[in-house]
């Protein structure tokens, strides 16, 4: 609580339950410590009590001609701060935004937009291009909106940060890239709507399946099985590229001098370690000395065991994921009984 005189401009700090501030009593109990009977500066604070306002925030009230005490401070609701406003009008778009009706408005538009860029690859679909991309405009637009919105609430999402710096980290995010991506058609189809360009505009179109990740409980459950084994697949992941680039580099000095038209660089090597050690085999390139031969073996024998690996760690993954919400499940069902029983 802050007690701000208008003619000394001096401050007098108090807590909220302690007693208002008292300028008379205050000069009284001051003289009288100082031994001069209370008479010195007893004026001049009678004076200076008449002129004070309190000012608690950014709320003023007057205090002239009051006699004896000033008023409690009391300092305006948090409702009424502009932030808090702002915070609220944040955390509500949020909470829209999440919905259901957003969710599945929004994956209706996703839908006919992966279906539209599908259907406009086909010959015999050419006299709809137009309808097509009609198709993709108006979701480009929803997009657009969603897009706005996400911006604006970014510091609900992120209520660490500053307002900018929240809506800089959503707009360099995954999914803040996929949303701009999103958008594109919408926006450069002003500049180019009467050029060939205006086809190549819906390419972007392929990034747009990624927005299915957000709306889609499989992606989802996807995305945090890979993230809670991340560190176990960096690992393993990290091990296949060693070996791949080991196999690819010998197999090359290996066979360059027997098939110099196949095995004409590293890269070609690189290749051939990537068929052999994912075990696929397209045949298109492959050994013919008999080092290379037993290489070949080797890798692809070693190939089966390293993609075994992280297919592993990922199916482990979500069977524990799978059993936690099993776990749940049936916690939730145990208090309904218990609750159930106790009524």
């Amino acid at each position: 609580m802050v007690f701000v005189c208008l003619e000394s401009g001096k401050t007098k700090v108090f807590k909220r339950n302690l007693k208002p501030w008292n300028a008379v009593q205050e000069a009284q109990n001051r003289n009288e410590r100082a031994g001069n009977g209370g008479q010195l500066g007893l004026e001049q604070a009678i004076a200076r009590k008449n002129s004070c306002i309190l000012s608690p925030k950014r709320r003023i009230v007057s205090l002239v001609g009051r006699k004896r005490f000033l008023p409690k401070a009391v300092p305006l609701p948090r409702f009424f701060s502009i932030r808090s406003i702002s915070m609220k009008l944040y955390r509500f778009l949020q909470y829209f935004l999440t919905g259901k009706f957003v969710h599945y408005f929004v994956l209706f538009f996703i839908s006919i937009s992966i279906a539209a860029v599908i259907a406009s690859s086909y010959e015999s679909m050419a006299n709809y291009r137009i309808g097509l991309f009609a198709i993709t405009y108006v979701s480009s637009f929803v997009f657009l909106v969603e897009f706005a919105a996400r911006i604006f609430s970014a510091p609900a999402q992120y209520p660490a940060l500053s307002r900018n710096r929240a809506r800089l980290r959503y707009l360099f995010s995954f999914y803040g890239f996929v949303d701009f991506v999103a958008i594109l058609p919408c926006v450069l189809s002003y500049f180019y709507w009467d050029t060939p360009t205006v086809h190549v505009i819906i390419l972007p179109y392929i990034f747009i399946i990624f927005k299915l990740i957000r709306h889609s409980r499989s992606f989802q459950l996807i995305g945090k099985a890979l993230a809670s084994v991340k560190e176990e697949l960096a690992t393993a992941y990290t091990a296949c590229f060693i070996m791949v680039c080991f196999s690819a580099i010998l197999m090359y000095y290996l066979e360059r001098s027997a098939q110099p038209e196949v095995f004409r660089n590293i890269g070609d090597g690189v290749w051939w370690s990537i068929v052999t050690f994912a075990t696929v085999g397209y045949g298109d390139i492959y050994p013919v000395t008999p080092l290379g031969k037993l290489l070949g073996g080797l890798i692809a024998l070693v190939g089966i065991a390293m993609i075994a690996i992280p297919t592993g760690i990922i199916s482990s993954s979500f069977m524990h994921i799978l059993q936690q919400k099993e776990q749940k499940a049936l916690q939730e069902e145990e208090k309904e009984e218990k609750e159930v029983r106790r009524d």
